[in-house]
């Protein structure tokens, strides 16, 4: 049986098990596309808005410059994504869905807006809207004492 860590655990804690709690989740009912991980939000951001940089989904997503690029290499792989030069600046590509993204659209924000309903099960509306504002101030309080520490992921890149 797994045990839950008590409540003078570390948040890192629950954190790191809501996260792989979701991987599994998430790569298990994406499995036929081949999605999981940070190739699944990428696909996210760019359903939201096409022709991003490389760069642009980098930083949107917290994540280092070589990390997003390897994942969108992955994506174009895939047949998900395309990349084209940047018509005023070849040094940049832009990130465009292909087809085969735009077809499974509906599916991955199925999967998606499940799996969120299965976390916040059992939390009132207003609950729900206080714990995702709670979320995003942690999230930015990681954010900012990073960058603070020069430990954001951008420098080495």
């Amino acid at each position: 049986m797994n045990k839950i860590p008590s409540p003078g655990q570390s948040i890192g804690k629950f954190f790191s098990i809501i996260h792989w709690q979701t991987r599994l989740y998430i790569e298990e009912k994406l499995k036929p596309y081949g999605l999981g991980g940070e190739k699944l939000h990428i696909l996210i951001i760019l359903y939201h808005r096409e022709g991003l940089s490389q760069q642009e989904i980098s930083k949107k997503l917290h994540i280092d410059k070589a990390t997003a690029s390897r994942e969108i290499r992955k994506l174009e792989r895939q047949g998900y994504i395309i990349r084209e030069k940047d018509p005023k600046d070849e040094r940049i590509y832009r990130v465009y869905l292909a087809k085969k993204a735009k077809r499974i659209k509906s599916i991955v924000k199925k999967e998606a807006h499940e799996w969120q309903r299965i976390l916040l099960k059992g939390f009132t509306k207003e609950e729900r809207k206080f714990i995702m504002k709670l979320l995003e101030k942690i999230a930015q309080n990681a954010i900012s004492a990073n960058k603070e520490n020069n430990c954001d992921g951008y420098k080495s890149n």
